[in-house]
């Protein structure tokens, strides 16, 4: 019972008020509003601003998790050798992860800066590039390069996950493969893909939920911009409440956000199955 009145006042109670000033005209924090209706939701699903915020949404949380999967599998795998060094690079690829969000963004911001970034620099020093490329100031190349430093951020901790998962394959799932004659593709394709089905299945289910809800990197690294080629619904709510003072059409696109969530997990646990069962 504590736990439940915790959570209540903690999640529900916040959950049923957002839900209620969805509904008005609520134009400042802790301002008189109105009661609207359904008024504030059309206006903010024929605003094209806010649904390119949800494409936005879409595009980062795919790109991560299929970046970040891929990469993880592929550095957990070699990660499971036995190659001299292994435990000093297991404890080293763990610092990415470990760095503070506006370090690795205040960092990155300056390495890819177009005039003085050392990244440049290089990279027409050995005549990669004749000019310097512009990364976060290009509404085509923000997004990418966002999504791209933000999966080495968070690919040593999937990297983590699938090497926990790889420890816990029997040998002898190995030693019959070999008794059968399989070559090393076919017993990572029907002897380590099968065992690891649970920890991508995790890995899928909350992965999504942390990217679909993850402001803080967006929001340091390219505040949303150039334009909006970079705002997701965290960070395009959070220009709603405090530059634009819009407070009910960010709690629109909060419930919008919720129920693409709830509707994602319903349809992901019952396809997927992720606890293996």
């Amino acid at each position: 019972m504590p736990i439940l009145i915790w959570m209540a006042f903690l999640i529900y109670y916040p959950m049923v008020d957002g839900f209620y000033f969805s509904l008005t005209d609520q134009s400042t924090i802790g301002g008189f509003a109105s009661f609207v209706g359904l008024q504030t939701y059309f206006a903010v699903l024929s605003n094209k601003d806010y649904l390119y915020s949800i494409v936005n949404s879409v595009i980062w949380t795919a790109g991560n998790e299929v970046i970040q999967t891929l990469l993880g599998l592929g550095g957990a795998l070699i990660l499971n050798e036995k190659l001299r060094g292994i435990r000093w690079a297991r404890s080293l690829i763990l610092l990415p992860w470990m760095l503070p969000t506006v370090v690795v963004a205040i960092v990155f911001h300056f390495m890819l800066s177009a005039e003085l970034g050392v990244i440049n620099h290089y990279l027409m020093a050995f005549g990669i590039v004749e000019k310097p490329l512009v990364l976060l100031g290009s509404p085509q190349n923000a997004m990418p390069t966002a999504i791209l430093i933000n999966s080495w951020r968070f690919v040593p901790f999937v990297m983590v996950l699938v090497l926990a998962g790889l420890k816990t394959i029997p040998e002898e799932l190995y030693e019959a493969a070999n008794i059968d004659g399989a070559s090393s593709f076919q017993k990572f394709r029907y002897v380590t893909l099968p065992s690891l089905y649970p920890i991508f299945a995790a890995v899928g289910l909350i992965g999504t939920i942390w990217q679909f809800n993850y402001f803080d990197f967006p929001y340091l690294l390219t505040r949303g911009g150039p334009g909006l080629s970079t705002a997701t619904m965290p960070v395009m709510m959070y220009m709603l409440m405090t530059r634009y003072m819009f407070s009910s059409r960010a709690y629109v696109l909060s419930m919008i956000m919720f129920a693409i969530l709830l509707a994602f997990t319903l349809i992901y646990i019952k396809r997927v199955k992720p606890w293996g069962e």
